[in-house]
């Protein structure tokens, strides 16, 4: 799977050290669409927030910030982004079937939402029906709702009727996922009854009745199978379930055998031969592939040929969780690397995944202090006697880690066998510089100075040492 990923970088405002009450984070940030009837309109609001609260900005994915268009669309106070009801004459894509986002920006930086397609749905005249079923006594019936193509998306089936009266799968009726109705062992009184279909429309709340239908029961006869129910491809989120449909009359009544990718499909607890097909639980990522349904008796045979498509939440991740001139690498440029980051850098780094109509991101925060040179503590002032060992010690933080210089009365110390210098880094990330003197001369009293010294600044301590 090719999946472009992009870094989208903002780092506006500065983030102080001791500003680490502020925070921005995602609200609901697995939403990626928003379907809406035309005839209501819709309030979105924007996924992103912040502690304090932030400043909420709408755009098109073009990165064009959005204005209001009176009675057409709105921004609140609040973030919310509200399109208006419109007629049909009004339709526009620009406004109605586009892609936005939402920024949020406060003292800790400013982040962005993913991407969110905002699509308006028209109300329109539609009728589902219901064909009549040639059926052998004994074999099982299929009854389909048929949806026309054009609100095949946002239709569903909600009920079957026999004879006005509302079935519940049982023993012999069974309403699949695909909303299709199965009747099994179909006997000669079934055939005086009729059967239909109600639909809902899943955002303008119409529903549609279908025609009744009936049943052709006829007797049986020795006959190949033939294919009732089907699939071409099927599409579920890992960890669902799906249903697979396959189903045949025939007679004598046929047999069935699942392959994948043209293997003999593996025995597996997840696995389930119903009524209607292969029921497959909790599915994984290894279920996707070409699956055949082989369907055959003694007068010959028939088969379902469809694909199932296992789709993963996308998921983004930036790592470090912690931040540290900048480099992006990475066959999908989804490495970013920061090296002698500044205090202008701090701010909400985000990266951008996409893989299709799928799309995720994923924030961190970078607090930076400032890195300035400071020390912390540092040697006092003393008389000593001559041979007398002294030691002289600065002990300095910043960011990156400072070098410290030692200078006698403003001329460097000379490191030999009687001056010795040293550091140590410290578990808190501290320098800890050492200036020893094992025989101390009266050449050695003097004014001693520890500079310390990095890309950020510089900073120096000094005293004096008197040797009698």
């Amino acid at each position: 799977m090719w999946i472009l990923a992009f870094l989208f970088l903002q780092s506006i405002l500065n983030v102080f050290g001791e500003d680490l009450r502020s925070s921005l984070y995602f609200v609901n940030a697995s939403l990626q669409e928003v379907v809406f009837s035309s005839t209501t309109g819709a309030l979105v609001p924007c996924p992103a927030a912040a502690v304090p609260p932030a400043t909420l900005r709408w755009y098109l994915a073009t990165g064009e910030e959005i204005y209001d268009v009176p009675g057409i669309r709105h921004v609140h106070p609040n973030g919310t982004l509200q399109i208006y009801g419109f007629l049909l004459s009004s339709f526009s894509n620009l406004i109605n079937d586009n892609t936005y986002y939402c920024t949020a920006e406060n003292p800790s930086g400013k982040i962005r939402s993913q991407d969110l397609h905002i699509k308006a749905v028209f109300r329109e005249p539609y009728t589902v029906r219901v064909a009549d079923q040639r059926v052998m006594r004994g074999n099982t019936a299929v009854f389909k709702c048929i949806i026309p193509a054009s609100v095949e998306e946002y239709v569903s089936v909600v009920s079957w009727e026999k004879d006005t009266v509302s079935l519940v799968s049982g023993p012999r009726y069974l309403i699949t996922s695909t909303g299709a109705l199965y009747i099994q062992d179909v006997q000669s009184e079934d055939a005086v009854n009729i059967y239909r279909c109600t639909t809902r429309h899943r955002y303008t709340g119409e529903t549609r009745q279908s025609n009744s239908a009936r049943l052709l029961l006829s007797e049986p006869v020795d006959s190949a199978p033939v294919i009732l129910d089907g699939f071409e491809r099927r599409e579920v989120m890992v960890g669902h379930r799906v249903e697979l449909p396959c189903k045949a009359s025939g007679h004598p009544p046929p047999r069935y055998r699942w392959l994948r990718d043209n293997s003999p499909l593996e025995s597996d607890s997840r696995y389930h031969q119903s009524v209607s097909g292969l029921l497959i639980e909790a599915t994984r990522p290894s279920d996707a592939g070409s699956y055949v349904c082989e369907v055959w008796n003694s007068f010959g045979n028939a088969k379902v040929v469809g694909r199932l498509v296992v789709k993963q939440p996308l998921k983004a991740v930036v790592s470090p969780r912690k931040g540290v001139n900048v480099r992006i690498t990475g066959i999908n440029n989804e490495n970013l690397v920061m090296e002698g980051m500044a205090k202008s850098d701090g701010g909400a780094y985000q990266c951008f995944a996409r893989n299709g109509k799928m799309s995720t991101q994923d924030l961190v925060q970078v607090v930076l202090e400032d890195g300035t040179p400071k020390i912390l503590s540092a040697f006092s002032e003393k008389v000593v006697s001559p041979n007398e060992p002294i030691s002289l010690v600065c002990h300095v933080k910043g960011t990156p880690l400072p070098t410290v210089t030692w200078t006698l009365d403003d001329d460097p110390v000379i490191k030999d066998s009687n001056h010795r210098m040293d550091r140590i880094i410290t578990t808190e990330g501290h320098v800890l510089s050492y200036l020893n003197v094992s025989h101390t001369q009266v050449t050695d009293g003097g004014v001693y100075r520890c500079t310390c010294n990095n890309s950020a600044g510089s900073v120096s301590y000094q005293a004096r040492i008197n040797v009698r």
